[in-house]
């Protein structure tokens, strides 16, 4: 499945090559955006499971927004939703048979360094990506079980009869 975000902004298509990308500021993201102040250093990640992608707040300030609302945690994206990471907005694409038309505008490289740019080398390995799948994974089973508590209804315990 081929994925990619569309910068609002910027006009720049950005490819989500990896099944985890991190998006922030710091030199450790996959996705570095330095050119706002509303961006976290680790700002959030993009979280690709089967055919199904997520995006989770990794504790930033400034929030992540879909479609004008802020989430929690994490919330699945959806092909077309518009989300914002701090001010930066981006319109998510995904599905099988998408091509991406460039109609005069720049796809992101290495080498460009306005506004968006990618690590000049790779900071993660394999086993890191997996490593943070794993943690998204059981925070998001960790969180869901725990909503499952709450929403459970408590059973009464009746008394013995004297």
């Amino acid at each position: 499945m081929t994925a990619f975000l569309d910068s609002l902004d910027t006009g720049r298509i950005v490819s989500l090559r990896s099944a985890v990308v991190l998006i922030g500021r710091g030199a450790e993201c996959d996705l570095i955006i330095d050119h706002s102040f509303s961006i976290s250093r680790l700002h959030c990640a993009i979280v690709q499971t089967d055919d199904l992608y997520f995006i989770r707040d990794m504790g930033s300030t400034n929030g992540v927004w879909i479609d004008g609302n802020r989430i929690e945690h994490q919330a699945r994206l959806l092909n077309g939703q518009q989300f914002s990471v701090g001010d930066v907005r981006f319109i998510f694409r995904c599905g099988n048979n998408i091509r991406i038309h460039h109609n005069g505008r720049k796809t992101l490289n290495r080498s460009d360094r306005s506004g968006f740019r990618l690590p000049t080398q790779t900071v993660k390995t394999q086993a890191d990506q997996q490593t943070l799948l794993n943690a998204f994974s059981a925070a998001t089973v960790n969180s869901r079980s725990q909503a499952e508590l709450q929403q459970a209804t408590p059973v009464p315990v009746s008394s013995p009869a004297d």
